[in-house]
């Protein structure tokens, strides 16, 4: 006779071992849903971190177009406060900063991301040093060696106040085309001081005391170039001008530019152009064939409008490696940019 309690007994094992078997499988689907949901919001995370990301990009390079816009046509309004930017090392992409360790790291992004670019569009668009970085050199291709400055200061330990105080200039950047322009030191000068200038300006005058004690402290390190402001206001600038790239094409341009200075009050007196060309000792005859010729006045219209392009309102106007120094100023302005810079090399 069968043995209903044992049959009653397989069945409910059966019943329980299924009812097992269905627990695993549901258990299982539900974490595998459970997966794919976490899954999915960590996608959507990182794809709306990537949109935020594409959104700054985006708004920096119409900040750059605008900013360049603006500067071409000279705009006048009151600069806007810089837009802090939240790039990183990896956007930046440069070496120095990429090495720091993560916490001065941390110090040179949040001066870079908060100071204002140096060159006159990003003063004028509010681009901070690291957006103009972001740009490569769209604006300005000094920002990368203001970058590699702030990561060194920041490796060795200083704050963002001193960091700031560093890559910070009073004047704004410009890009300068020196080819054709008369050159005094060496080309491979770390400095380069250029000078907007005329000789019947009193203050461009005064100015060569300043530029002699500079050749005096900083030697070879510094070289210096001249370019070409007449003033209208002044009948002989112009004239003098020309007679100094006369002497140029004889290899006096130097010595000829610092009599004209010395024989500034007589640049009115019959010829004193031909007296001072005498003095430095230059080929008369020829002297006077290149003065007649008209392509000197095409190179002193050429330093005209790139002075005009970059800011120049006035003599005398420096550059120092692309940084503005308007009028005569003091040995300490320019000391103060040379010495910033020469610390970089």
């Amino acid at each position: 006779m069968p043995d209903l309690k044992s049959n009653e007994s397989n069945s409910l094992n059966m019943v329980l071992a299924l009812g097992i078997v269905i627990a695993i499988v549901l258990g299982a689907l539900a974490s595998y849903a459970a997966y794919q949901v976490g899954h999915g919001q960590a996608e959507a995370e990182a794809a709306a971190q990537l949109t935020a990301k594409q959104r700054e990009v985006d708004q920096l390079k119409a900040d750059v177009a605008k900013a360049q816009a603006g500067s071409k046509k000279g705009s006048k309004s009151a600069p806007p406060p810089v837009k802090t930017s939240t790039l990183t090392a990896a956007d930046l992409d440069v070496a120095a900063l990429a090495q720091l360790p993560a916490d001065k790291q941390a110090v040179a992004l949040g001066v870079l991301n908060s100071v204002v670019g140096p060159c006159d569009p990003c003063v004028e668009a509010g681009l901070s040093l690291a957006a103009c970085t972001k740009a490569k050199g769209a604006i300005c291709e000094n920002v990368s060696g203001l970058v590699g400055r702030a990561a060194r200061l920041a490796g060795e330990g200083k704050s963002a106040e001193q960091i700031t105080e560093q890559v910070s200039y009073q004047a704004g950047w410009a890009r300068l085309d020196l080819s054709g322009s008369p050159r005094h030191g060496s080309a491979d000068s770390p400095i380069v001081v250029v000078e907007y200038s005329e000789y019947q300006c009193p203050f461009c005058k005064r100015a060569q005391t300043t530029m002699h004690e500079l050749e005096e402290k900083y030697g070879d390190q510094v070289s210096f170039v001249f370019k070409h402001f007449p003033l209208a206001k002044h009948t002989q600038a112009k004239p003098a001008a020309i007679a100094s790239i006369a002497a140029e094409r004889q290899g006096k341009f130097w010595e000829y530019k610092t009599a004209l200075f010395e024989h500034q009050r007589d640049l009115k007196n019959e010829g004193i152009y031909e007296q001072i060309a005498t003095e430095v000792g230059l080929n008369l005859e020829q002297f006077r064939r290149d003065i007649a010729d008209p392509t000197i006045e095409a190179q002193i219209k050429a330093d005209v409008t790139q002075a005009k392009q970059v800011g120049v309102t006035g003599t005398p106007c420096f550059f120092v490696n692309g940084y503005k120094l308007k009028g005569a100023k003091p040995l300490e302005a320019f000391v103060d940019v040379i010495d910033r810079e020469l610390a970089d090399r």
